[in-house]
């Protein structure tokens, strides 16, 4: 038993693998306007209820999606050594990548961001794509997320990263991945009749049998 207990911690130390869930959630949220990430953020119905929601198999978004969209992706990555991290990020347009130092969200800290815009998989255009050194530890794993907002034309998002070692994955494999399980939010209020003039966005929801569907519109 005892034997079996030092295997396992070797494998830590040495840096073996640690284990991901192979995937990572991103959340979307369309007919959101403008191209910066503080657009999205600023929207009453981020980060808690999003229109659509799937699991990424590495940490990249897909590319020439949509547009006018907002999305988030979030999960735990978990490091396979011990040792000082470089992260990237590459979007189009806007893009923020923020870590935790745990896998607490509240902890999370902006370490690397595209302002404008970039080609996918670029990783080079900005300075500020590219992250200072994160200590990470083997055998834990930490909360991340990556913030997206696309206004026209062309659309991505990736994250990649560089081991203690030197060896860079550019986008980050699922095998080092894990999705976040978001808490169920507390139901919408419904909004008040607008009183005055323009365009004001609303949503209709209506569940069929399990599923909820969700159709944005314009109120003139």
């Amino acid at each position: 038993m005892v034997a079996v207990v030092l295997f396992f911690v070797g494998q830590i130390l040495a840096g073996e693998p640690a284990t991901g869930t192979g995937t990572i959630l991103r959340q979307v949220w369309n007919g959101a306007g403008g191209n910066s990430v503080a657009d999205l953020a600023s929207s009453e119905d981020f980060p808690n209820y999003p229109e659509e929601s799937s699991l990424l198999q590495s940490f990249e978004a897909p590319t020439d999606s949509a547009d006018n969209y907002g999305a988030l992706i979030r999960g735990y990555v978990h490091p396979p050594q011990s040792g000082n991290y470089i992260f990237w990020i590459a979007s189009d347009d806007n893009g923020e990548l923020w870590i935790s130092s745990s896998e607490d969200p509240a902890q999370k800290k902006l370490i690397a961001q595209v302002g404008e815009w970039t080609m996918p998989r670029d990783w080079e255009k900005f300075p500020a794509q590219k992250s200072q050194p994160v200590q990470l530890q083997a055998g834990r794993k930490y909360y991340i997320e990556a913030r997206h907002k696309e206004g026209f034309g062309g659309d991505n998002l990736a994250v990649g990263w560089q081991l203690p070692d030197g060896k860079q994955e550019r986008p980050i494999p699922g095998s080092r991945l894990s999705a976040f399980v978001p808490p169920k939010p507390a139901p919408r209020t419904p909004k008040p009749p607008p009183t005055t003039a323009g365009h004001h966005r609303r949503r209709i929801e209506h569940k069929v049998g399990d599923k909820t569907i969700k159709m944005p519109y314009l109120l003139y």
